[in-house]
């Protein structure tokens, strides 16, 4: 993957790719194409290992579906979060959840994964709702509709438990991205 082209939205062209050395300094983030992805010797028994489908199949009630692989490099040295590196939550469908592999090493200093806990729980949601300042027609704008989210604004109207997914590269875990959830902005590497 790290020879690969890459690009800094879903929606570009082929012929506007680049090399990720080149994509450095210009944006935050950089996407390999999930056409050229599906191709990586290996990919498949990564996804389709038993463990990950049968964790996948416990927290989705049934036979899981691959509906999207992607590839992503995240940059160092930005002087803002950008994108998925600000708090947001995912509306793929609805029931589903997310494998993640870390193909370099992930320290809070490289961009890891941050989940905030019980964020994903109809139940939190509610009750946090319920305080929200402005009511629940304000929450729902907030929460359903403004995609990007500011880490002050998660603290004080959802008070979460901040997960902070550091690893080896190698490490493989499972999220639901129902709810919130951000790559931190990494500081170098």
């Amino acid at each position: 993957l790290e020879s690969m082209p890459v690009h800094a939205t879903v929606e570009e062209r082929l012929d506007a790719l680049c090399l990720p050395d080149q994509m450095r300094g210009q944006s935050n983030v950089a996407m390999i194409p999930p056409r050229l992805v599906v191709n990586c010797p290996h990919l498949w028994d990564f996804v389709f290992q038993p463990a990950a489908l049968g964790l996948a199949q416990q927290l989705l009630g049934s036979l899981p579906t691959v509906t999207d692989i992607s590839a992503w490099w995240s940059f160092g040295g930005a002087a803002a979060a950008r994108e998925a590196q600000l708090f947001h939550l995912d509306f793929d469908d609805h029931r589903f959840c997310k494998l993640f592999l870390y193909l370099s090493d992930v320290d809070e200093g490289h961009g890891p994964h941050v989940y905030a806990k019980r964020t994903q729980d109809t139940a939190y949601i509610a009750q946090r709702r319920a305080a929200f300042p402005g009511g629940d027609a304000a929450f729902d704008s907030w929460f359903r509709q403004k995609l990007r989210k500011e880490d002050a604004e998660v603290a004080r109207y959802l008070d979460p438990e901040l997960a902070v997914m550091t690893g080896p590269a190698g490490t493989v875990f499972m999220a639901n991205t129902k709810g919130v959830h951000k790559g931190l902005l990494p500081r170098d590497g």
